[in-house]
């Protein structure tokens, strides 16, 4: 990697001659400029980071992201455009390319800058002179110049300030495109902390632009303790050390007023991209933006074009609220729109804020919905349906009768559900028995919350038993067996046997009955069910049968019961 210097200075010199409003003479110094050092921070390379404005127009939007500056803001602050009068409006060593801005510092207003070139100041004097022009009085023109000379060495491949760049001036309120009438030049010890840095940069906007995607680019912090409510109104080239000369090029239409859009969702840092439209569109033609969760998009507006703009936004679902203010004004408010009057020189700062509080559904369902009124194990399962467009918590799910559910079966609370249909599911099981005339009801209820609420549902399931016959005709019929082992004792025991006297060893050959199986202490107990047909044998009445059951404890005890079955004919 080429190792480029780049110089990073303090600001000098006391005072300028005064200029006549419209004067084209140079800006000359009464004093020489103190020594500078070379900042010791090089490198060639376009820095990682990309800020955008998430416009859509044939060329891509502006991506200053150099971040030449030790301390500078997050590359997400910073909003920006390009040039309004397109590629190569101008010749290359004037031509600028685009601006952009953060005001996340509060002690400090940052700009970034370029220039279409990168070479081309090679020869004895050569300069790129180019000025960001701020209004402090709210009437659109330049109360101070922040102005940025730069020069290549000898052979192109090297780019620095010159040893009077940066240069900090307050101009005479007469001109919203230069610095007019009483031009100061302020001395270092006048300009705080203001500082300008410059580096070759890959941001170019426009893909017919010279050196695309290079360009020259200058950050710059202005201390806003020196210039007290400073709003950037243009940036613009002049020619060498005149900004109060007849601008080459400057990147938005002088006079013009300023939208910045910012998205905001609650819940905070949802990925949705919401639209934006403008109308009457900026003045370099751009009408829309696309912006997630704490993005920004900047426009120039044209005054004489308005001077009323609308943008407004689709909330693909969300419940959306706008407000804007001009310093700390309200100056408009909305639900998904806002109209704004623009006024030369100021800057309208639209928040566009969603919510999307939960809303959630419920359903609960039994595996089987009717058993045996013996009892039988039923697999209830719950599905969870979020409907808000942005994610939920599950925060709460229980059971009226079979309380909380969080670790019953596989069910667990704490988990996200995503928006816009997402869902939750979990079953547990429990063994229900009951009277026939007596059904089983049991309700479940969801409660999920986001940073925008919560939302509290509920859904029920019912159980019913069912009588098993004990009487079935003359000609036979089927009859369901169900056989059930209690543990009075209150150590375990296993089950080693389970044999009916009629229809032989139940082990594996009836139904769902096994033995082995472990049943637990004081109470535990064992179901199992078979199904047989039934036919009147010989002339008798009834048909008998009786099972035989015998389980054993860890200690080799064991306990033979038994118990019979009449069915009728």
């Amino acid at each position: 990697m080429r190792r480029i210097p780049r110089i990073l200075v303090g600001l000098g010199l006391v005072m300028i001659l005064g200029c006549g409003d419209d004067s084209n003479s140079p800006l000359a110094p009464v004093a020489a400029p103190p020594t500078q050092s070379p900042n010791p921070e090089t490198g060639g390379d376009p820095p990682s980071g990309q800020e955008s404005n998430s416009r859509e127009s044939d060329e891509s939007a502006p991506t200053i992201a150099m971040q030449i500056l030790p301390g500078a803001p997050p590359v997400g602050t910073f909003v920006g455009v390009s040039d309004d009068a397109g590629a190569n409006d101008e010749p290359g060593q004037v031509d600028l390319t685009q601006f952009s801005r953060s005001d996340f510092d509060p002690a400090f207003l940052w700009v970034r800058f370029s220039w279409d070139e990168k070479y081309v100041w090679t020869g004895s004097g050569q300069t790129g002179d180019a000025c960001a022009l701020f209004d402090t009085d709210a009437d659109g023109n330049a109360n101070n110049a922040l102005c940025v000379q730069i020069t290549n060495d000898a052979d192109g491949t090297v780019i620095t300030q010159t040893l009077e760049s940066p240069l900090l001036y307050e101009c005479g309120d007469k001109k919203a495109d230069r610095c007019s009438q009483k031009v100061v030049l302020l001395d270092q010890s006048e300009v705080g902390s203001t500082q300008c840095a410059v580096d070759f940069v890959d941001t170019d906007p426009f893909l017919a632009g010279d050196e695309y995607p290079g360009d020259t680019g200058a950050e710059c912090k202005l201390d806003l303790n020196v210039v007290n409510g400073a709003q950037l109104t243009n940036v613009c080239s002049f020619p060498s050390g005149s900004p109060n000369s007849n601008p080459f090029d400057c990147v938005v239409t002088p006079g013009a007023a300023f939208l910045v859009v910012q998205k905001e969702t609650i819940p905070d840092a949802d990925p949705t991209s919401f639209d934006f439209t403008l109308n009457p569109p900026a003045s370099d033609g751009a009408f829309e933006a696309h912006l997630a969760d704490g993005e920004s998009a900047l426009f120039a507006l044209v005054v004489a074009d308005g001077p009323t703009f609308t943008v407004t936004e689709t909330p693909d679902g969300w419940t959306p609220s706008v407000t804007c203010v001009s310093g700390q004004t309200t100056v408009a408010s909305g639900v998904n729109s806002a109209s704004i009057t623009a006024q030369s020189g100021q800057t309208v700062t639209c928040a566009f804020t969603n919510s999307a509080p939960p809303d959630i559904t419920v359903t609960k369902t039994a595996n089987p919905t009717s058993v045996d009124e013996t009892g039988a194990n039923v697999t209830f399962t719950v599905t969870v349906t979020n409907n808000s467009a942005a994610s939920v918590t599950l925060t709460s799910l229980t059971d009226d009768v079979f309380l909380n559910l969080n670790g019953k079966g596989d069910c667990a609370t704490g988990g996200t559900i995503a928006g816009s249909g997402g869902t939750y599911s979990c079953s547990f099981t429990e063994f229900m028995s009951g009277e026939p005339d007596t059904p089983h009801r049991n309700t479940v209820t969801a409660t999920a919350t986001n940073e925008a609420g919560s939302d509290t549902e509920s859904d029920f399931a019912d159980v019913t038993f069912t009588a098993n016959p004990t009487s079935v005709p003359e000609t036979g019929g089927d009859v369901i067996y169900t056989v059930t082992v209690t543990n009075k004792n209150a150590e375990s025991v296993t089950l080693n046997s389970l044999v009916d006297d009629v229809f032989g060893d139940l082990n594996g050959n009836k139904g769902d009955c096994v033995t082995g199986g472990t049943i637990a202490g004081n109470g535990g107990t064992y179901s199992c069910s078979f199904t047989e047909t039934l036919v009147r044998p010989n002339g008798d009445e009834t048909h008998e049968n009786t099972v035989t059951a015998t389980a054993t404890d860890d200690d080799g005890n064991s306990d033979t019961a038994t118990d019979s079955a009449i069915v009728t004919f």
